[in-house]
């Protein structure tokens, strides 16, 4: 019992150190980050600094923006190569769980690496549970485009924070209409927002424009931490960690070739090729074995 108990806290701690694994560095103060132009119509309002670079085209700014505009200044390009980073180290993440085909609709997701191997979509509600830790990441690499219907929702709850989560998409991401998004967005390509969006974390364009309708984006540059008096944890006991928790299957190995294309998870302005290693771990695995009673929450 006890090399099993052993076993399965080495399993939390490397998780844990994972959780770390995704780091925005500079960006992490922008509210929107884009090559080409950023376009932004109506009363859009961005909680944070806005970057552009190498471009120089930004409209719709000011008003509705609490940061400064940088427009290929030491700030947009530093920002910029730290999205770049970000981005390569989503791509190389072992994932968790293939989700390919399967539209994120109605699930409740613990923490993890989700993986779709060309596009992926949004419709209707996403529950991403924290099991009770502030510290739960989750990332999802997206092939291709990433797509959420008019009116979808991104809910966190149990610890949960919009500031671990990130959406990799390996060209271009759309939000409809009313969506309430929660999770930065790395995007290869673009990003656009329609009518009355509202997100809670960053809009990153690597090659190419975000294009912004009448909507509210914060920028996610402070973790808070979850008090008691929101999060409960239980004890982590033996009962927790049964067999099936710590069961794992052979990984297969795949790798990722450096392409001038935009389109596809291919990292970029890399000397080294990230490698994604599949894994069929357990969601069991992840932080979320530690059981919670906390208090659903909703970004809005």
């Amino acid at each position: 019992m006890l090399q099993i108990l052993s076993f399965a806290c080495g399993l939390l701690l490397a998780a844990s150190a994972n959780a770390q694994a995704v780091s925005l560095g500079s960006a992490v103060d922008f509210g929107v980050v884009a090559a080409t132009t950023i376009t932004s119509s109506g009363q859009t309002v961005v909680n944070g600094e806005l970057g552009l670079s190498p471009g120089s085209s930004i409209e719709g700014f000011p008003p509705g923006l609490s940061g400064t505009v940088h427009i290929n200044d030491a700030e947009a390009v530093a920002a910029q190569a730290d999205i770049q980073k970000a981005y390569n180290q989503t791509v190389a993440l072992p994932f968790t769980t293939d989700l390919s085909d399967t539209d994120l609709g109605g699930k409740t997701l613990t923490a993890g690496v989700y993986h779709f191997e060309t596009t992926s979509t949004l419709n209707g509600i996403l529950t991403l549970d924290g099991g009770g830790s502030s510290s739960s990441v989750f990332v999802f690499q997206i092939g291709t485009t990433f797509l959420a219907a008019t009116a979808a929702q991104v809910i966190l709850t149990n610890g949960a924070q919009a500031c671990n989560v990130f959406f990799q998409v390996g060209s271009s991401a759309t939000l409809e209409a009313g969506t309430i998004f929660a999770g930065n967005i790395l995007a290869f390509t673009s990003i656009s927002l329609n009518t009355g969006v509202s997100v809670q974390g960053g809009l990153y364009a690597l090659n190419g424009a975000v294009t912004l309708l009448d909507n509210s984006v914060t920028a996610q540059n402070t973790c808070a931490p979850v008090t008691s008096s929101s999060i409960t944890s239980s004890s982590l006991t033996s009962s927790s960690l049964t067999s099936s928790s710590l069961k794992s299957s052979s990984p297969s190995t795949g790798s990722l070739s450096t392409s001038s294309s935009t389109t596809g998870t291919t990292p970029i302005s890399t000397s080294t090729t990230p490698t994604r290693t599949t894994s069929s771990t357990a969601s069991t695995m992840q932080t979320s074995t530690i059981r919670s009673t906390g208090i659903s929450t909703i970004i809005t």
